[in-house]
């Protein structure tokens, strides 16, 4: 009995050490090859917005209401590396709960498992984690910082 509680114990302290940060997950995928990393500020997601003519977006959904609310945003792909970097990107430990953030949406279907998780100060998230792994080699981590609106998420202005 000892035994079986002390592997229960070590198996736990090993997933809680080894555990990370989005930032730590960024830094160290971000450098490898084929891998890419975008740092969007406010200026640069402003100019995406002027192109709006051609983005579909919900009928209630205003973009520049969007826009307005998002201060950064950090891009990590890795469209282009190995199946062994995606391997490790996808069995990647991130621990939500540590760091304040709370699960937003989780999807698993057709191969491609989605989980959003945001931080929230007050009635607006401050931070949203946006991370896509598939099984068609679409692996993606989102990082949104900003003063993002519930509603806007849900289409509901």
């Amino acid at each position: 009995m000892k035994k079986i509680i002390l592997s229960i114990v070590l198996a736990l302290a090993t997933t809680v050490c080894t555990a990370q940060s989005v930032n730590d997950v960024i830094s160290q995928f971000k450098g490898v090859k084929g891998a890419t990393c975008l740092n969007l500020d406010k200026t640069m997601i402003k100019l995406m917005g002027q192109g709006k003519g051609n983005m579909r977006l919900p009928e209630k959904m205003q973009l520049d209401a969007v826009v307005n609310g998002i201060d950064s945003v950090k891009i990590l792909t890795l469209e282009d590396c190995n199946a062994s970097i995606k391997k490790k990107f996808a069995n990647k430990n991130i621990n939500w709960d540590k760091y304040g953030y709370e699960s937003v949406v989780t999807s698993k279907e057709d191969g491609e498992n989605v989980e959003i998780f945001g931080k929230k100060d007050g009635d607006v998230f401050k931070e949203i984690v946006i991370r896509v792994v598939s099984e068609d080699d679409d692996n993606v981590l989102l990082q949104v910082f900003g003063k993002i609106d519930p509603k806007m998420l849900n289409n509901n202005k």
